[in-house]
């Protein structure tokens, strides 16, 4: 007995020196974040550390695992469909993690030359690795122990320091970035995370100065900021933008505003729902989608109902499809264009968020990858009067996010958002609307 513990002591002081040695290689990789600064109480810290290394090096040694804090990171960045919308520039791409309050808290950089280019795709590429944001502890595993947000790099929002040299200007239509790393010896203890950046409006949102965009964290957010805008520790990211959509289209509109001028009040909306890539992840039960309008402060305006019995389903593709017209909501003005004039957010129905009544009857439970919205309208009396708004809800995890119950599921206003509520949900006028989970 006094033999086993002498082993055990002689492990303990070897672990400790081994993750003392690793702690000071690492303290070295934290020049390629800019990290938020944290309060933390430090009564029995040391203690408690020391503890769990012990504890995590004595449960695993034996399994030959060797902790591995490296973060493989893969960025996708897809061109928009739009005449030379490529670009020659060079840039750099920052993925920011953002906690739940949107306050900033780290982010990792990128240069263009690190990229590489497809035409026949017209996207880009990265694939690397990176260091943990270790906060001064041992291991990936121990930074999420003591709650830390980003101890892997996280791509809540998206910032491009475009430097338009050459001027070439660049118009995006989305950025995929994936990141996995492993918390324990083998394939089970993979983590992966996926993060999906639509622009709203591709071909009406160019990079085209010598600026830094930012692009997140809300759903197809595009805002420009100065070239040398450097995000301060905690500091709170914008999750919205003004549009001013009377100023922006009304404008427009009225130089057309005759006699011969035949007002349209319909509005025209697509939705795509595509399924998850898992088993049987397609559903026959019934549902109820509710395409919600959410204004700038995440207050609820309204919403408009479509039923699944609406939806065409594509055994091939596995998506479910919907188009037809739906009256908007004019708020007792005769026109759309009356309506966006008196600063109504909601004429034309829109999908901030997306929420879904899933009956589960018969029980068969659906996993969606993705959800596509389109509406379009007119406010005038020709085509350049046409006024176009897309909207995608992807899912971070969809085959991990299963709508398996009689409940009602949100999906949205925040990239990737996926949150349960009581079936019989109802909005309630200026409610505000959860923004993460």
């Amino acid at each position: 007995m006094k033999r086993l513990k002498l082993v055990l002591l002689t492990c303990i002081t070897a672990a400790n020196r081994m993750f003392a040695d690793a702690d000071g290689r690492d303290n070295s990789s934290t020049s390629h974040w800019t990290t938020a600064a944290r309060g933390k109480n430090v009564s029995g810290k040391e203690e408690r550390k020391i503890q769990h290394v012990n504890e995590f090096v004595l449960t695993k040694m034996h399994l030959g695992y060797v902790p591995n804090n490296n973060v493989s990171v893969t960025i996708t960045i897809r061109d928009a469909e739009c005449f030379l919308a490529s670009t020659t520039s060079s840039f750099s791409v920052h993925l920011a993690a953002i906690d739940f309050d949107n306050k900033f808290q780290s982010w990792i950089t990128i240069e263009s030359e690190h990229f590489e280019y497809d035409e026949e795709t017209a996207t880009r590429h990265f694939s690397g690795s990176f260091k943990g944001n270790l906060h001064n502890t041992n291991s990936l595993d121990e930074c999420f122990e003591e709650l830390n947000f980003d101890c892997a790099p996280r791509a809540d929002a998206v910032f491009i320091r475009f430097d338009n040299q050459p001027e070439d200007a660049w118009a995006i239509d989305q950025i995929f970035v994936d990141t996995s790393y492993r918390l324990g010896p083998t394939e089970e203890h993979e983590q992966k995370w996926h993060f999906e950046h639509p622009v709203l409006m591709p071909c009406s949102s160019w990079l085209d100065d010598r600026i830094t965009y930012q692009i997140g964290p809300r759903n197809g957010l595009f805002i420009s900021r100065s070239y040398r805008y450097t995000a301060e520790p905690n500091e709170w990211i914008r999750d919205w933008e003004h549009l001013y959509v009377n100023e922006l289209i009304l404008k427009d509109a009225l130089l057309g505003s005759d006699t011969t001028n035949t007002t349209n009040n319909d509005v025209s909306v697509t939705v795509t729902i595509r399924d998850a890539e898992c088993f049987s992840a397609s559903t026959t039960s019934s549902f109820t989608i509710h395409l919600a309008s959410i204004n700038f402060e995440n207050e609820f305006q309204s919403w408009t109902s479509i039923k699944s019995e609406d939806f065409h389903y594509n055994p091939k593709t596995k998506e479910r499809h919907f188009s037809g017209t739906i009256e908007p909501n004019l708020h007792g003005e005769e026109t759309l264009d009356d309506c966006f004039e008196k600063l109504h957010f909601d004429c034309a129905p829109r999908a901030d968020a997306v929420f879904i009544q899933f009956d589960y009857r018969p029980e068969d439970a659906w996993a969606i990858d993705e959800i596509f919205v389109d509406t379009s309208y007119t406010l005038g009396p020709t085509a350049e009067h046409e006024q176009s708004w897309h909207f995608e809800h992807p899912i971070v995890m969809p085959c991990s996010s299963w709508l398996d119950a009689s409940s009602t599921y949100q999906i949205g206003p925040r990239n990737g958002l996926f949150i349960v509520k009581d079936y019989r949900y109802q909005a309630s006028e200026k409610e505000w609307i959860r923004d993460w989970v």
